[in-house]
């Protein structure tokens, strides 16, 4: 998250909001970034882990490295979604850019299978493009305009993949705690 700020979807866009970010989508509640897209000269982007993502027929996990979703795999049972998220990213590789980490804290939100509501209630990620959030990929950098996505993917309590553990770590190196098994312990 180096050379990013944090952000918060309040639900307040008035004329004298002093944000960057002139968006925020209903119900409103989350505090969210961009993580580093590698865009500085010489400082490659850190973000890099395999993602567990829910598809029909099991699990596929989305490998990332430098910020990219570099290979889709088999998580169990997904071997053909796993083929189809891999040919949906090579048709486009700006899709494959991670392009928001965040937390929902709506207390209301609920998973109910509306993203816009589902990202409020918990963690969730998103690839595709970045720039109306405070990143640098933007629909410029995708093939085609009808290319362009910024998808979410949650992981809040009641859907089907929930978050283990989450740590924010300092740059000294303390670690603390958001969440653990699936629930929030830092309010």
């Amino acid at each position: 998250l180096r050379h990013r700020a944090c952000e918060t979807d309040d639900g307040y866009l008035h004329r004298d909001k002093n944000d960057d970010i002139p968006v925020i989508n209903l119900p409103s509640g989350e505090t969210f970034c961009v993580p580093y897209e590698g865009e500085k000269e010489g400082d490659p982007s850190r973000t890099e882990g395999d993602l567990p993502v829910a598809a029909p027929a099991g699990v596929v996990v989305f490998r990332v490295e430098r910020n990219r979703i570099v290979s889709v795999e088999d998580g169990g049972g997904a071997s053909a979604d796993a083929r189809t998220w891999q040919s949906y990213f090579d048709v486009d590789l700006a899709r494959a850019n991670v392009a928001e980490v965040a937390f929902g804290c709506n207390e209301r939100a609920v998973v109910t299978g509306n993203v816009l509501e589902d990202e409020k209630a918990g963690f969730h990620w998103a690839f595709g493009r970045s720039e109306h959030l405070g990143g640098v990929t933007g629909p410029s950098s995708f093939r085609r305009p009808e290319n362009v996505v910024h998808q979410d993917i949650v992981y809040a309590q009641g859907s089907p993949i929930s978050v283990a553990a989450a740590d924010l770590v300092t740059p000294a190196g303390e670690r603390i705690a958001v969440i653990r098994d699936g629930a929030y312990v830092l309010w």
